[in-house]
């Protein structure tokens, strides 16, 4: 068998290589998904927070967790309310949001990123919820 053959034999097709559909290829996430229950308890809470960092591969010691507990809760309850408010897997325009790596950091820690305020991104988010189910997404 020459070469050309052998190659010819093992090509694959552009479809194939950007072929998304395949049961065997894992989805992204790009951020930490939540349930209800996780929030129904301070234990819950606790479990989603050692969870998040297993997710994100994140260390930290007893007392920065303590510390930092009551802000990835805050977020945490922020992220599911702003969710169960506005996202709707049937409208395309829907955004939904997620715990990230930055979940337990406060908005003093987030201001240290060049561009980003998070008062105003909090404010915005705020009023996107209290404008209805489908309000136009800030972000």
């Amino acid at each position: 068998m020459s070469d050309e053959e052998s190659t010819h034999d093992t090509e694959i097709s552009g479809q194939e290589l950007f072929d998304s559909t395949k049961e065997s290829d894992p989805e992204p996430n790009d951020f930490m998904e939540m349930r209800g229950e996780d929030l129904e308890s301070e234990e819950n809470l606790w479990d989603l927070y050692h969870r998040w960092q297993k997710f994100y591969m994140i260390s930290r010691d007893h007392e920065d967790m303590v510390k930092r507990f009551n802000q990835f809760k805050e977020t945490a309850k922020f992220v599911y309310e702003f969710n169960m408010n506005n996202y709707d897997p049937h409208v395309p325009s829907s955004c939904q949001m997620g715990l990230n790596m930055f979940s337990d950091m406060t908005d003093d820690e987030l201001g240290c990123f060049k561009g980003y305020d998070p008062t105003h991104l909090r404010r915005e988010l705020e009023e996107t919820m209290s404008g209805g189910s489908h309000a136009e997404s800030p972000i």
